[in-house]
């Protein structure tokens, strides 16, 4: 299922919003696993260049359940965030959205989002079930 893509949904000091070829597969993973903040959390910070993820607003005023942030390569500059949208009910309101800084190819990203992509796919149902039992969230920082 195709979500609705807002190219117009800016994040201030980023480049994007940008919808590479795999993000419908992406989008499928993480609507269809009903997955908490915590447990992306627990999941992404195993992977390199993995920052603490934030809440953050578009310029269309859209209130983006989680900025993931990642550096790609040696150069601090070099940057992917990846905003992933509210669900309701096991549907997103919107795409995941692909936001860059610096030099980033499109190979980084595509790269990157599949091994995200692989991630979420792991997760089972009871997984979720029981990481939310015992698992308090954290605090949301913001941009």
């Amino acid at each position: 299922m195709q979500y609705p893509q807002h190219h117009d949904a800016y994040l201030p000091n980023w480049d994007g919003p940008f919808f590479p070829k795999n993000i419908d597969e992406v989008n499928a993973a993480y609507q269809r696993k009903d997955l908490s903040g915590t447990m992306l959390m627990d999941s992404f910070d195993t992977i390199p260049g993995y920052n603490t993820p934030v809440q953050a607003e578009t310029t269309d005023t859209y209130q983006w359940h989680w900025v993931f942030d990642f550096k790609i390569g040696n150069s601090k500059k070099n940057r992917i965030a990846i905003a992933f949208p509210k669900g309701y009910l096991g549907k997103l309101d919107r795409s995941i959205a692909i936001y860059t800084r610096g030099s980033v190819t499109e190979e980084n990203i595509t790269e990157l989002l599949e091994i995200l992509r692989q991630k979420m796919s792991s997760f089972t149902l009871q997984d979720s079930t029981t990481y939310r039992r015992n698992n308090k969230p954290p605090g949301r920082p913001s941009y």
